[in-house]
């Protein structure tokens, strides 16, 4: 045989190219289809790419012996490259989230706009900053709820400090003019029809005419409108042939969407109806934005530095089993796995690495207490299986009361009530069974009064051992250190002592556990959120809490008829006029305050969107023009 001549250097890239596609230890980029693209390559091409990386091969007489050696050379990390391989906006990117940025990029080059579809908390809003992060832009967001008008898109009618209604631009349409990123989150929630009638003329051709009247100009008709009428390049506005106020879109304006895939809750007539048609299709480049791998997602909670990896091992399994049993009982999805829930747990893990039932419970039982008892048995079921094959014991999740019977004890009772059936149907047919019907039913009913006591007697034992149980200690107060049982928390030094709350409070044992686990989710940074009926105690145990740690409350009432601006501007009276003045929510975040926003369950979904922002993205736009951006922002 004849060897095809091939230079050297050319010999050391094909290999690495054949080794990366082999998919093997060795490979140096994403993975392929096995060792056999290395059977494709010669002896000679082998050989150099072994002495490439140092390996003797002089014992290799047969070319099984080449590919066996190369398939055993060492892997070099796997991950983005270049400027993608550092932290942007704050998110170390993983392989595929990178790809996804990537494609991003190339699509804002060619100045298309793009839409990322993907399942609830698989990093889309992430993505969307990480991209905004690389390119300096300013993200403007948009949340859409199924009950938004086409309107609301464009413009929305305000009051001015007189008390007359004005228009005011939206977001998207501010940042079509400032030349930002507008950011449509949960675009699948719009009603059919209403994202393409609506922005179908500003994302494809740059132009759009506003409720008020006014126009929106494409960047290049717009030089053309200048010269034509001799007016200066940096005129921001004109009034066109019927007098209307037209403005230029900025050539560096681009519009990402956020959705979940079709059929997964869309908006329209049916809650699962496709959102994305023909129509919808022709304004977007779509990328679509799946969850991480496992080994991917165990390499974001590193940087939490957790110290235990079976734990998260268990999670992962967790979260492969609840995805196909969530695909065929819709009650689960809350309980799905997501990137960020799995970092809350790591987080959680490395503040007290022994809590593991506690992190589990802060991250599954506020969702899991609400679902059908069968529901919230198989999650129970599905999260002990997962964490006992990762070698982590755990006695399951709180607030489940599996009180379904076992499976043989089901089945038995089963048997006995179909042969008392087929006892009853005999006796009405033939008769003379009386007797026999009888003891079946003196049976059954003596059966059932063992039943009961016997789950009396459980419920007796459970109390006994509640009873038995060590009570968590009372709150003190030590070197400017709050503690509660095992967990402590440095107090603040308010600089207003009159709005901290100072309440009349019975330390109870139940009302301090209580206080106990909400001081811990504090230190953690995370955002509380009480839930239960009328009058069992929230705003006493918040308002214990505040005055324990010393810190000052801003508190607000939500009801139906609150909107976006009275949550951000309040009204006041003072010398006979109305002022419009910062509200308790913009006031908190000034000055570094607690906020209780009490009924929250009444407001509207627009003003639950806010606080999702706020919370979640740390980004607030005011409608005067403000914006609440993180502490790390450069603006």
């Amino acid at each position: 045989q004849v060897e095809r001549r091939v230079p050297a250097g050319k010999w050391l890239a094909a290999a690495c190219a054949a080794l990366a596609a082999a998919g093997g230890p060795a490979a140096e980029d994403a993975g392929g289809n096995g060792p056999e693209a290395l059977k494709k390559l010669s002896i000679r091409e082998l050989k150099a790419m072994l002495a490439s990386h140092g390996v003797k091969h002089d014992d290799c007489f047969e070319k099984s012996d080449l590919v066996k050696r190369a398939l055993e050379l060492p892997q070099k990390k796997k991950g983005p490259k270049g400027m993608l391989a550092k932290p942007v906006a704050g998110l170390q990117l993983t392989a595929s989230q990178a790809k996804v940025v990537t494609a991003m990029l190339l699509d804002h080059a060619v100045g298309m706009d793009f839409c990322l579809v993907g399942e609830k908390g698989a990093g889309k809003s992430a993505l969307v900053r990480a991209f905004a992060g690389l390119l300096g832009y300013r993200c403007r967001v948009v949340f859409c709820y199924k009950d938004m008008i086409s309107r609301d898109l464009l413009q929305r009618r305000t009051t001015d400090p007189r008390g007359n209604t004005e228009w005011h631009d939206s977001p998207l349409v501010q940042a079509a003019l400032t030349g930002d990123l507008a950011v449509l989150d949960g675009v699948q929630r719009l009603a059919t029809g209403t994202l393409y009638s609506t922005l179908g003329p500003l994302l494809a051709d740059r132009e759009a005419v506003l409720p008020d009247g006014s126009r929106l100009v494409a960047p290049t008709r717009w030089r053309r409108l200048l010269e034509r009428q001799g007016l200066p390049a940096d005129s921001t506005e004109l009034r066109g042939p019927g007098g209307e106020l037209m403005r230029p879109v900025h050539p560096s304006f681009r519009c990402v969407a956020a959705a979940e895939p079709p059929g997964k809750g869309g908006g329209g007539a049916n809650a699962g109806e496709a959102w994305l048609d023909a129509e919808v299709s022709t304004l977007f480049h779509f990328h679509g934005v799946s969850q991480p791998p496992g080994e991917e997602q165990l390499s974001l909670v590193a940087a939490t530095k957790a110290k235990d990896p079976k734990v998260l091992q268990g999670l992962l399994s967790y979260a492969q089993q609840i995805r196909g049993a969530a695909a065929n009982d819709v009650n689960l999805e809350p309980l799905r796995l997501s990137v960020r829930v799995l970092l809350r747990i790591a987080r959680h893990l490395e503040r007290r690495p022994g809590d593991v039932e506690g992190a589990l419970n802060r991250a599954f039982s506020a969702c899991l207490r609400f679902l059908p008892q069968s529901s919230q048995e198989a999650v129970d079921r599905l999260l002990v299986k997962a964490m006992k094959a990762a070698g982590i014991s755990v006695k399951g999740l709180q607030h489940v009361q599996v009180t379904a019977a076992s499976e043989a004890e089901t089945k038995g009772r089963r048997q006995e009530l179909q042969e008392l059936e087929h006892t009853a149907i005999q006796a009405r047919m033939f008769g003379g069974l009386g007797d026999e019907v009888d003891q079946a039913r003196q049976k059954a009913e003596r059966e059932r009064a063992d039943q009961r006591k016997a789950r009396m007697d459980g419920l007796r034992r459970q109390a006994g051992v509640a009873a038995r149980r060590r009570a968590v200690e009372g709150t003190q107060v030590v070197g400017g250190v709050l503690k509660i049982g095992d967990v402590s928390c440095p107090i603040r030094t308010p600089e207003c002592p009159e709005l901290v709350p100072d309440v009349t409070f019975v330390d109870i044992p139940k009302h301090v556990e209580a206080l106990r686990d909400m001081l811990l989710d504090w230190s953690l940074g995370h955002h509380l959120l009480l839930v239960g009926n009328q009058g069992v105690g929230k705003n006493k145990l918040t308002d214990r809490l505040l005055c324990l740690l010393r810190c000052e409350r801003e508190y607000v009432q939500l009801h139906r008829d609150t909107t976006v601006q009275g949550l951000t501007l309040s009204p006041s009276l003072v010398n006979g006029a109305v002022v419009w003045e910062d509200s308790p929510l913009v006031r908190a975040i000034k000055a570094g305050r607690c906020l209780v926003v009490d009924e929250a369950d009444k407001a509207p979904l627009e003003v639950v969107c806010v606080l999702k922002a706020l919370s979640e993205d740390g980004e607030l736009a005011l409608l005067d023009g403000r914006t609440i951006v993180r502490p790390d922002d450069p603006r």
